[in-house]
């Protein structure tokens, strides 16, 4: 049991660094683009199909959709 939990802790730490990579990867876009552009971006890291379940529903998706510029969409 101990060896499962072992496991589980080291995947969670691996997809925990991952994430932060991820995380200062987009910090690193939103500087660069902030500082060529003197613009200040704003990037909200969200799925697509998440976005589409709730962008009639809450305000901020349904601005997004109205007012915001898609930069990269996966």
């Amino acid at each position: 049991m101990d060896q499962i939990k072992d496991e589980r802790m080291k995947k969670m730490l691996a997809e925990l660094a991952e994430l932060r990579e991820y995380d200062k990867m987009l910090s690193d876009v939103s500087t660069d683009m902030s500082l060529k552009y003197l613009k200040v971006f704003s990037i909200t890291d969200i799925s697509y199909q998440e976005y589409l379940q709730w962008k009639q529903i809450l305000p901020f998706y349904r601005n997004v959709s109205e007012e915001g510029v898609v930069l990269y969409a996966v």
